[in-house]
């Protein structure tokens, strides 16, 4: 019985294919069949039947009509006369259509002739997937059968599907079923037929089994999309992760910066999370990624963080990519590397070393990298082999105030009140009061202090004879 029952329904697919492709080519008897209804002199309605051939036209000649319905497929066209009027006008009807649309003629109207046309203006092929679709197939047999049988294109048989009624969906399924199409033939098809945005474009193409990398690469190729319009419907139509979105919008042409951008401004990811997967997914070098982030709009300091963190890169390699990426000077370059958390040692020998700086430029970067003053004079002790007065130069250069120095000379060094009377008056030129009031608030003794101001008092009238002498 179930061989039969298929046997059957063969049988009937077959008789509906060959019936639809011989209408498309051969004449055949009674394919127009039309119904009117009239007002007879008596009052009352009569309803007549009107049968033709393609391209036959018959003479009706009736007044008074009431309306004019086409019964079959072949499309009809109406020859009228506005008897109020005397006007003549014409009025073709497809399947199931009525002349008027709603109700009866309000005017003595008469039909004069009908014509069945030799030719639908929409192709047969229109009733042809009405009738599979109301026999159950689905969009992908017809898409075969259209393709196969009829040797239709993918996007005929896209716009036969549509008028049809299929779902978007169901047709990108049933051109990858039937075509193979790739994505981007299907997404092209689906723009032209449909008049599709790009995320319903790119969310029929998941629906249809597309990878969300073909899907990126159509959205690329066909809308022309930048690489944060396609992160963003990616994101709404597959719900992936960022690292999956970043492979797929490499693998459709991105650059690393483009992917970067999309990783920041769509996905909301904090540098480091963008520099894991711009290593992840491009393998890229710390400088290709530096630059990215750059591109994508991280600021310096966190491009050096991400550069510690997630790459292991040295200071020295920060330094370096940093220099290069931002072309940034030494200042910038050391608050960078301070915010990225490499120690103040580290980040004192390395822009020494690399902008080959004095002391007191040396100063002048710690100090705008957040150093204070006793954190700076230690490192140009150190870094310079430098006495006090080389340390008191430095930190003056770069704005500290005297008492300031002071402390830090004091402390670094261990200084004596002498020292550091000394030295403010060196690199100050600070009166005799000055430098004894900053004295007593280190908190040197009085005895110190007043070897300290003989010391000071010493060196001013030495330095008073010596311009005597001049």
């Amino acid at each position: 019985m179930q061989a039969i029952n298929k046997s059957k329904k063969v049988a009937t697919t077959t008789l509906l294919l060959a019936t639809a492709f011989f209408s498309m080519n051969l004449f055949a008897a009674n394919e127009c069949k039309v119904k009117y209804q009239y007002n007879q002199s008596n009052g009352s309605k009569k309803v007549k039947y009107l049968y033709l051939n393609s391209g036959q036209v018959r003479s009706v000649n009736q007044s008074r009509i009431d309306y004019v319905k086409n019964l079959r497929a072949r499309e009809i066209k109406l020859y009228m006369k506005n008897n109020l009027t005397g006007g003549t006008y014409t009025k073709n009807l497809r399947q199931n259509k009525v002349d008027p649309a709603v109700g009866y003629h309000l005017v003595n109207v008469r039909l004069n002739s009908v014509r069945c046309l030799t030719s639908n203006s929409a192709t047969a092929l229109d009733v042809l997937v009405q009738q599979f679709k109301n026999a159950g197939k689905s969009a992908a047999w017809i898409a075969a059968h259209l393709k196969n049988t009829l040797h239709q294109s993918a996007s005929q048989v896209a716009h036969w599907l549509k008028v049809a009624g299929f779902t978007a969906n169901q047709v990108a399924s049933a051109l990858k079923s039937a075509f193979n199409a790739t994505a981007k033939q299907t997404m092209t098809i689906l723009k032209n037929v449909f008049n599709m945005s790009k995320q319903a474009a790119a969310a029929a193409l998941k629906t249809a089994g597309y990878a969300m990398s073909q899907v990126a690469s159509a959205l690329k190729d066909v809308f022309n999309a930048t690489a944060k319009q396609v992160a963003t419907i990616l994101k709404n139509v597959f719900n992936a992760s960022s690292q999956a979105i970043a492979t797929a919008l490499k693998v459709a042409g991105y650059a690393i910066g483009q992917v970067a951008s999309a990783l920041k401004d769509v996905l909301h990811a904090s540098v480091q999370q963008a520099a894991t997967i711009l290593k992840n997914v491009f393998n890229a070098s710390s400088q290709a990624i530096a630059a990215a982030l750059k591109a994508a709009g991280y600021a310096i300091g966190q491009v050096a963080s991400a550069l510690k963190d997630v790459l292991h890169a040295s200071v020295q390699q920060a330094a370096t990519i940093l220099k290069n990426v931002f072309n940034a000077s030494y200042k910038v370059i050391a608050r960078a590397l301070k915010a990225a958390g490499y120690t103040l040692s580290q980040i004192a020998s390395v822009i020494k070393d690399m902008y080959n700086l004095t002391a007191s430029n040396l100063a002048k970067a710690l100090r705008y990298a957040g150093y204070t003053a006793n954190q700076i004079a230690a490192q140009i002790k150190a870094r310079f082999n430098a006495k006090i007065a080389q340390v008191a130069s430095a930190l003056k250069a770069a704005g500290y105030v005297i008492d300031v120095t002071a402390k830090a000379i004091k402390e670094v060094f261990h200084a004596t009140a002498t020292d550091v009377a000394k030295a403010l008056y060196s690199v100050y030129r600070a009166p005799a009061k000055v430098i004894e009031k900053i004295l007593n608030d280190l908190h040197y003794s009085p005895a110190q202090i007043k070897t300290a101001m003989r010391s000071y008092r010493g060196i001013r009238n030495i330095r008073t004879i010596r311009r005597t002498k001049g």
